[in-house]
């Protein structure tokens, strides 16, 4: 290593170049990067979607639920499945193992799904696909009172448009009802006729038609021959011919029914601001800049201003792009700010061309980062850049200690410039690089983590390993070569006067106060350690007792307030839109409050949900916490609601409770759940309980009564015709231009609302003769599920409780040290499964401790090669856990909680300490070389390396003082991180300055008892006497 040191240092130019390189890279690359938001997520997920219309829960569980899990759950690489049953519609999501080939994967799944044959005849052909997270980067909103036809249509339209830009992959339209052309025809007209709805639906496929009837070949060309007669509108299907007449008449479909070309039979609404209104969600292309994005689609929205029909209104409710710019306007403010600050200290405590120089290396690893980044698929997103900030004090450590290094051998040692350069960053050599080596091993963990949050974390740690890549060529190859020419002090110049002053005060407190002071430590090396091993203890007990809180997802606020309420199952849709406009009141007396660009509000079957979007946190005096509190006050109360959710966090970060239960009896689980969901109740900061069946509704079952075989009746015939007449029978599709619409016929619309139509219904038997329902089937009103989970094969209950985020553990622990194992013994073959943020939580934690337990054997080796020694890495790694004290009192003192990204400002201070510690071990082991006994040798040590380590505390903590006095929405995500490194580095700074010598000379001593306690063994005393 010094050989090579030296070759850079001597040949400037070369040093020079390489620096050119690495920023001319590193620019171009920035150029080239995509930027985001947030990363996005490509989970090992592959979902199975099944469309049976008109099939309850309960048959798709058991006719194609079932069948599919059979066929995928050999499957290689299937970590887990979760099924899902709802009314005409069932899903099963497949997970596989962490880095398994997800395309081979996937035509795996699909060749097990293409082997079952027993599939029921209307199912529609299975979709699968992968899943993956891709944020909605824009929001728009195409309001207007102009009819549902016209405003969907327009809706249609800007979405082939916007799709059609280069920046844009999908466009998603919310709010609005699909077209359908209903064909309906009463009991009454059935039976005047003498029809039956198959009848019907012969007719109409036999004369609407529009297909291929082959070719003709000639001696001039082939002709292609095509009947083509298809109906379009309301007019074309009223004049399908149903039966030819005995008196020559002909019997049309009009005189039969009526014909409606209008929408699903859905029941949902939707406004924005009280006006009818669709959403547009516009999601980017893969090569993703979210700012050539939001330009491209703002400058869509200008363009299309001009063309809207009269009473149409286009709005951009939501541009992620502000938040983008917001967040990396907070981080580049924070970071040049930060630098500023390093940069005042190393003028004020080293030579100005070092200074400069050791804050340019920063900027170098940083820029030589980007580099990489690309081919790693990286992005510049919040997460990104939040991993440059977190990194910045271990480069900083690496620059200033070869820095310092070079100055303390030209200044003080007397070396020449040159040899200074060389002497200086070589005598530090083995300390540096394994330092950033360990640091690069304590973060390699988080780039092997499964599940959804691995994505995010790998961004981190590649930023990391990256820019301590550069940190090193900076500091060994670019920074020596900058200083080969480093002068001597000028006592006559006022800068260096002062610089001088600073220094020796410097100097002079480490010699005059800290080595006497530390002289003392080592006198009382017990105690002292026992008193750090304490304050250690305090600060896990302040945790584990909930002083300091800890949320595994962090809080982050967005600027927007969303609003769900869930009211009870069945309740009629009138009952949903007045519930609907309440909400609607709300959010106008909120926006007359505080400024608010927008709403959008959608209603359907029994769920509300509302999107209130703000402006940017600096744009607005209150939080969007504080918003979302007026907002509830304004809506005022809903009775009958079932739940009541309103969000304003960015990551749904809300505190819920989720508990899993599976029982082979089906009414056993729902019992147990039961049980749980009253005693969840009765808790004070639990607000709202329910269960994923989503509440059950009644259902009427049919069955045939005895004889009713002989009439010629099946119960499939009563099902199928039972099935016709209420949910609809599909006679064909229509091409249309935004896509095909179904043609459905049924009963009208007030038939199938009324039970006394069934009571009227006549079934067709095999001879023609039409018998009422009531002669042939018996009707049981019962209860059932409106939907069913399952996992790995087995149904599950889900029972979620949204609770005050600072007692979910408290109320967690209570229910499963108290409830849960009383409900095990009335309940003896009931399966309790962890769910929800439990789940996710303990598997986070379980594969973190495995990880880093890996992660902290090879730094321990790395160590232990570097100082052939056994102990003495564990004298340098004893600084690690002080980095989580520091972490811990330092949210305590700003009163925030830990959260999962707190771990990785713990990870950097442990970086940073374990560089300043391995630089005093390797100091102390040379001045004992040069012959200091080892008392001597650490003061000397601890003297010389005093300002250093106070230089690297210093430019830490002051450069990221920004960010912890930044009062923005905006920083509120940073915070916990870099509160855990700052803190944890400035705690440190007295592991490394007093514990480390003491555990040191604590190990000499131990080492002295074992020589001792051998030769004794051995019958020898330690003088060399042999023992009487």
């Amino acid at each position: 290593m010094n050989g090579l040191i030296a070759w850079w240092v001597r040949n400037s130019v070369a040093a020079n170049l390489l620096m050119a390189f690495i920023l001319v890279a590193g620019f171009f690359a920035w150029a080239s990067i995509e930027r985001e938001v947030q990363p996005i997520v490509k989970l090992p997920l592959v979902q199975v979607s099944l469309v049976w219309p008109g099939a309850s829960p309960k048959e798709m569980e058991q006719q194609v639920i079932q069948r599919v899990e059979a066929s995928i759950k050999n499957l290689d690489n299937l970590r887990r499945y979760n099924s899902e049953a709802r009314e005409g519609f069932g899903q099963v999501s497949l997970e596989a193992f962490p880095r398994t080939d997800l395309t081979e994967f996937k035509e795996d799944i699909r060749d097990a799904v293409d082997s079952i044959t027993s599939l029921p005849r209307d199912l529609e052909p299975p979709r699968i696909r992968n899943i993956e997270w891709k944020e909605t980067i824009h929001y728009l909103v195409l309001q207007g009172d102009v009819g549902e036809r016209s405003l969907s249509r327009i809706a249609e339209e800007f979405r082939d448009e916007l799709i059609g830009l280069s920046q844009v992959s999908e466009v998603d339209l919310g709010g609005r009802r699909s077209e359908e052309v209903t064909i309906e025809v009463s009991e009454s007209a059935l039976q005047q006729y003498g029809l039956t709805f198959s009848e019907l639906a012969r007719a109409i496929r036999a004369s609407s038609i529009n297909f291929s009837s082959g070719e003709v070949r000639t001696p001039t060309g082939n002709i292609q021959l095509r009947t083509e007669n298809l109906a379009d509108n309301e007019l074309d299907f009223e004049r399908i011919v149903v039966r030819e007449q005995a008196s020559g008449g002909k019997l049309r479909l009009g005189d039969v029914a009526t014909v409606i070309d209008g929408f699903e039979d859905v029941r949902m609404s939707a406004t924005a601001n009280g006006v009818p209104a669709i959403l547009l969600e516009v999601r980017p292309s893969d090569r993703l800049f979210i700012t050539k994005t939001s330009e491209q689609v703002n400058t869509w929205i200008a363009e299309k201003q001009s063309e809207l029909p009269p009473g149409v209104q286009l709005i951009s409710l939501r541009d992620e792009a502000d938040s983008y710019q917001s967040r990396m306007d907070l981080i580049v403010k924070s970071a040049v700010m930060g630098l500023a600050l390093v940069l005042a200290i190393l003028l004020l405590t080293l030579r100005f061309t070092v200074a400069v120089w050791v804050t340019v290396g920063i900027a170098i690893s940083f820029v030589g980062a980007f580099i990489f980044l690309p081919m790693v698929d990286v992005s510049i997103n919040f997460l990104s850049l939040f991993a440059f900030l977190l990194v910045l004090g271990i480069v900083v450590d690496d620059a200033i200690v070869v820095g310092e290094s070079i100055h303390h051998h030209r200044e003080e040692l007397g070396f020449d410039a040159e040899e200074a350069a060389i002497a200086g960053a070589s005598a530090v050599a083995r300390p540096v690089v394994f330092a950033v080596l360990t640091t690069v091993v304590a973060f390699v963990p988080w780039a092997f983590l499964s599940g959804p949050q691995s994505e995010f974390l790998r961004h981190l740690s590649a930023v990391i390993a990256f820019a301590l890549m550069f940190s090193l060529i900076e500091a060994f190859f670019i920074l020596p070569a900058h200083l080969r020419k480093l002068s001597t002090r000028d006592s006559g110049n006022k800068g260096f006067a002062a610089q001088r002053y600073i220094s020796d005060a410097i100097s002079g407190f480490s010699k005059n106060s800290y080595v006497p002071f530390l002289r003392r430590v080592l006198d009382r090396r017990y105690t002292v350690s026992a008193t750090f091993g304490a304050s250690f203890v305090v600060a896990l007990a302040l945790a584990y007792e909930g002083h300091v809180k800890f949320y595994f997802f962090p809080q982050l606020e967005a600027d927007m307030v969303q609003v769900n309420v869930g009211l009870p199952t069945g309740v009629p849709f009138e009952r949903t839109q007045t519930v609907m406009d309440q909400l609607n009141r709300a959010s106008d007396s909120l926006s007359v409050k505080q400024p608010v660009i927008g709403t959008f509000t959608f209603a359907g079957g029994n769920q509300i949900e509302q999107f209130i979007q703000l402006p940017p946190a600096a744009e607005r005096d209150i939080s969007t916490r504080e918003a979302a509190e007026i907002y509830l006050e304004l809506m005022g109360d809903i009775p009958d609601a079932e739940n009541i959710n309103v969000a304003y966090t960015a990551n749904q970060g809300e505190a819920i409770l989720t508990y899993v239960f599976s029982h082979d009896n089906e009414d056993r689980l729902r019992q147990a759940t039961a049980e749980l969901r009253d005693y969840l109740v009765n808790f004070e900061d639990v607000f709202y309980v329910r269960d994923n069946q989503r509440g059950e509704i009644d259902e009427l079952n049919l069955r045939l009564k005895p004889g009713a075989e002989k009439l010629g009746i099946t119960l499939s015939d009563v099902s199928q015709q039972i099935r016709q007449a209420y949910f609809g029978e599909e006679v064909q599709r229509l091409p249309r231009e935004f896509g095909d619409v179904k043609v459905m016929l049924r009963y009208p619309l007030e038939a199938r609302e009324n039970l006394d139509s069934l009571r009227r219904l006549k079934v067709r038997a095999a001879d023609g003769r039409m018998i009422a329902l009531s002669t042939v089937a018996d009707i049981e009103v019962r209860r059932a599920a409106q939907r069913i989970v399952r996992r790995d094969g087995r149904q599950i209950l889900e029972v979620y409780a949204r609770v005050d985020v600072d007692a979910i553990g408290d109320i967690n622990d209570v229910v499963q040290d108290e409830f849960i194992p009383e409900l095990e013994q009335r309940y003896p073959d009931l399966e309790v499964i962890k769910g929800g943020w439990e789940e996710q939580q303990t598997e986070f934690f379980a594969e973190v401790t495995r990880l880093f337990t890996l992660a902290m054997l090879a730094i321990y080796t790395l160590l232990a090669v570097a100082f052939r020694s056994y102990s003495l890495p564990l004298i340098i790694m004893s600084a690690i856990p002080f980095a989580y004290m520091g972490a811990v009192f330092g949210h305590g003192m700003f009163g925030l909680p830990l959260d999962m990204f707190s771990f990785f400002g713990m990870g950097a201070a442990a970086g940073v300490v374990v560089n300043d510690n391995l630089v005093l071990i390797d100091y102390i082991l040379k001045r004992e070389a040069l012959g200091d006994d080892r008392r001597t040798a650490i003061l000397n040590a601890a003297k010389s390396r005093f300002r250093p380590i106070l230089l690297t505390t210093l430019t830490t903590f002051f450069g990221l003082m920004p960010i912890m006095a930044e009062t923005s929405i905006e920083a509120e995500f940073l915070k916990p991180s870099v509160l855990s490194l700052a803190f944890g580095v400035f705690f440190a700074f007295f592991v490394s300055l007093l514990l480390v010598p003491a555990l040191y000379l604590v190990g000499s001593d131990l080492a002295s008892a074992r020589r001792y306690a051998g030769a004794r063994l051995k019958g020898v005393t330690p003088s060399g006497n042999t023992a009487a």
